[in-house]
């Protein structure tokens, strides 16, 4: 792993980051989406100055350098690809709610990725980044200012609970119960003149019929 090629990555990253911020910019009014939005882009900022003063550091890095930062920089660059598929799905206003669509991507991308927690672990990678010593051009300020963006946002409110963005099946009476947890196909049949349940996708389609 080359200087480089780690280069190619920040710089990815910070394209991803700049690209988050300007969609933000028509979605700032909206008054339907939870402040976690608003505080979330107020702290980009900070990620892309940090990541882009890295460029220069990590071009001059040598491999040994840059093999012990790659899965760093690509679990960031993960994160921020997360964020703004977040951010995409979104950004649109017609037909149903902002907040609706928010909490139907978050259900889709699954646990932990609300906007404030991939923010979080996108700064602690960043973190971990700069104590690696491979990147220099970070300053005090800067990162005082991101431990304490990465404990405030440890200690915000949830913009969606877990237990929203998941799928709960409850079954009361007798009989049997049959739950399909993730992607696939489920085909139930049980017993004589009984109803048939078939279920596909990621446990989101469910079809009830008789035969």
């Amino acid at each position: 792993m080359s200087g480089a090629e780690i280069f190619g990555l920040i710089s990815g990253t910070v394209s991803i980051i700049e690209a988050i911020r300007k969609l933000y910019s028509g979605l700032r009014d909206s008054e339907n989406l939870p402040l976690a939005f608003r505080e979330v882009l107020d702290r980009l900022p900070l990620v892309q100055d940090i990541l882009q003063s890295a460029e220069y550091d990590v071009g001059n890095a040598d491999e040994d350098s840059c093999r012990a930062i790659k899965k760093i920089v690509e679990r960031c660059r993960e994160k921020a690809k997360r964020l703004q598929t977040v951010f995409k799905e979104v950004a649109p206003s017609e037909g149903m709610s902002r907040f609706e669509r928010y909490r139907m991507v978050v259900r889709r991308l699954g646990k932990g990725t609300q906007v404030e927690v991939l923010t979080k672990e996108m700064m602690e990678d960043v973190r971990l980044l700069v104590e690696s010593h491979v990147v220099k051009a970070a300053t005090e300020t800067q990162i005082t200012q991101l431990l304490k963006d990465i404990k405030d946002l440890s200690s915000m409110e949830p913009s969606v609970l877990d237990e929203e963005s998941s799928i709960t099946y409850n079954h009361y009476g007798h009989g049997g119960q049959n739950v399909l947890a993730g992607p696939g196909s489920q085909y139930v049949n049980s017993g004589n003149n009984s109803n048939q349940y078939n279920v596909t996708g990621s446990s989101q389609t469910i079809n009830f019929g008789r035969d």
